[in-house]
């Protein structure tokens, strides 16, 4: 009931801020104009936006803050968080874009471009001063908030913000680069603009970054290592698309694809514009990791860098599949018909690329995961380095799908039809099964090794975990419980004691005890100290009397018997290293809002 409250609240609330921001721009527009040329249509508008939003803003504002004063939880919660991030990250975007836009145009003049008219100018700077005020506003309204969600958007914002700082300068500096050495005039105002802003808004989230630094509470928190591992995996995924654009065009000038000039303005461009931007963006990221996992616990950093390995080595793998790809069509092209070589210039470039990012990662993956030692146990049955593999063997299995339903399909063709497809098609879609095949079969050795391996870690747990079934003779419940540990776990130790005969003796080993619950009346005084000392795991089967076992519904004897097992085991294989402990979805949604930006940064920013 709250959560539909507070949803339907801060919906409200959005669109009436929204509906009131647009009508203020349009009515202070509207108003501005000299008398006679004056739209009442667009004053109409903008007053019936104004008048209509603006009480709806207010109306819920007030109520949502009656609330958060009357009930401090309320101030905790995710959903007044974001719709108070959103009410003013929003409006200071739309207010940068517009500066940004109404900045180019003030250099037209400068390059021969006709600048923007009067109208167009007004209505930019109305846009630029109300969206301004009304983030300045929520965002002082913001600071005075509270909460772990506050903290995490926070920092989520911070991220957000340095992304487009990175963006802004690194597409700065690629257009100044193009206009410099493609002498294409066209582009130095916006490349200007975007350049400034990309070094002026870096100045200004600069000190977000060097506070949490400072603050041990903030370098230890998931959420501030997740995002700055994003931020480094983004300047390596822009780099790497860089060196293989490079990689690409120097191979493409050496097989005569290319001109020499086209070629050096390419490299220069790309230079200039994306590795060096971002490759220095990778290396700050990459410092300021080492010095955050520096600070925490060994195995729970270097697991969250174990994902980020996997990840990056992930790309790189497809990367270097791709290209092995496009080589072999690139030799039967050249074998067939004559030398293709554009395609073996890109296949050049994305093998070049992707060969080595992909190894780099998997070797330093391999190093800590055979290591013996509890981390780099934990670090083999990571969920990084699992994906990894298993995100690989995917891809291989995918491809082979494909390339063998493509033979499939054409070798029925020629048989039914009569129709042919050319050889190198043939030849390609052999090659590409055949680089699929290599790759998989890779990885599915070190998977069925990592099963080997986790099988013997799991005997040998289970070997060391004695249970002792405690019993008074009275209930066969135990004698069954036996039966199905032996048949379903037999190399767990298990020892019959009866409580008739006396304590176990010191040297004797016990990690967990089981008895019935019914004889937990009949104990006495020694065997009760006893229990109170124990420290191992202690479990009582609710079986036995006129009893009935409040939450255990309906269940069986034999179901509690199962439930027994499977617990005792987990209890035995529950030594390891676990490497980040369970979060909640509230816990887990800025990270994986954060992940789900960084996808789409990442395709919008290599696709444009």
């Amino acid at each position: 009931m709250q959560i539909m409250r507070r949803l339907y609240l801060y919906a409200a609330f959005l669109a009436g801020l929204a509906a009131s921001v647009n009508g203020m721009i349009q009515t202070l527009n509207a108003l501005w104009q000299p008398g006679f040329s004056r739209s009442a249509d667009v004053l109409a508008g903008g007053l019936a936006s104004l008048l209509v939003g603006f009480p709806v803003m207010l109306g819920h504002w007030l109520w949502a803050q009656r609330l958060a004063r009357e009930h401090l939880e309320e101030r905790q919660t995710w959903i007044r968080a974001a719709a108070l991030h959103f009410a003013w990250a929003v409006p200071w975007l739309i207010a940068l874009y517009r500066l940004l836009d109404l900045a180019q145009q003030a250099l037209w003049p400068y390059f021969e471009k006709p600048p923007y008219g009067v109208v167009v100018w007004r209505q930019g700077v109305l846009t630029v001063v109300v969206n301004g005020l009304v983030g300045a506003f929520f965002a002082y309204r913001n600071r005075r908030e509270t909460g772990a969600a506050q903290r995490a958007l926070h920092r989520l914002q911070g991220w957000l913000w340095t992304l487009h700082a990175l963006a802004l300068g690194s597409q700065g500096l690629f257009g100044i680069s193009q206009a410099w050495l493609e002498q294409t005039d066209y582009r130095w105002p916006q490349s200007i603009v975007w350049a400034a802003a990309g070094v002026l808004l870096g100045v200004a989230v600069a000190p977000w970054w060097r506070r949490w630094g400072r603050e041990k509470e903030e370098r230890r928190s998931a959420i501030h290592a997740t995002l700055t591992l994003l931020t480094g995996l983004t300047g390596l995924a822009v780099v790497a698309a860089g060196l293989v654009e490079a990689l690409w065009a120097t191979s493409g000038a050496v097989l005569g694809v290319m001109a020499g000039a086209e070629a050096g303005q390419r490299l220069g461009v790309l230079l200039l514009g994306r590795l060096l931007p971002w490759g220095a963006a990778t290396w700050w990221m990459g410092r300021t990791w080492r010095r955050l996992e520096a600070s925490w616990p060994t195995p729970r950093g270097r697991l969250l860098r174990a994902r980020a390995e996997a990840f990056a080595g992930l790309g790189g793998l497809f990367l270097f599949g791709l290209g092995l790809a496009m080589l072999w069509r690139a030799l039967m092209q050249a074998w067939l018909e004559g030398l293709g070589a554009p395609i073996l210039a890109r296949g050049i470039g994305f093998a070049g690329v992707g060969l080595p990012l992909w190894w780099s990662c998997w070797r330093v993956l391999q190093r800590d995961a055979l290591t013996p030692s509890e981390v780099g146990g934990a670090v083999r049955r990571s969920l990084g380095r699992r994906g990894l593999l298993y995100a690989a063997l995917l891809g291989s299995v995918l491809t082979l799908m494909g390339t063998l339903g493509a033979l499939v399909y054409h070798g029925l063709l020629l048989l039914l039809a009569g129709e042919t497809w050319p050889a190198v098609e043939w030849w390609t879609a052999l090659g590409s099964g055949a680089v699929a095949l290599g790759l998989g079969a890779f990885h599915w050795s070190w998977l069925r090794q990592d099963q080997a391996w986790e099988t013997a870690q799991q005997a040998q747990r289970l070997s060391a975990f004695h249970v002792w079934l405690l019993s008074d003779g009275t209930s066969p419940v135990l004698g069954l419980l036996q039966e199905r540990l032996r048949s379903l776990v037999p190399q767990l130790p298990l020892h019959w004691h009866d409580l008739g005969r006396g304590l176990p003796t010191p040297d004797q080993p016990v990690q967990a005890v089981v008895l019935v619950g019914h004889t937990l009346s009949t104990l006495n005084e020694m065997w009760r100290l006893w229990l109170e000392r124990f420290t191992g795991a202690k479990l009582v089967l609710p079986v036995g009397g006129p009893w009935l076992w409040v939450g255990m519904g309906d269940a069986s004897p034999e179901a509690l018997l199962e439930e027994t097992v499977h617990r005792l085991r987990a209890l035995a294989l529950g030594g390891s290293v676990q490497g980040w402990e369970r979060l909640t979805w509230r816990q887990a949604l800025p990270a994986a809002f954060g992940l789900f930006v960084w996808f789409l940064f990442w395709a919008a920013f290599l696709v444009g």
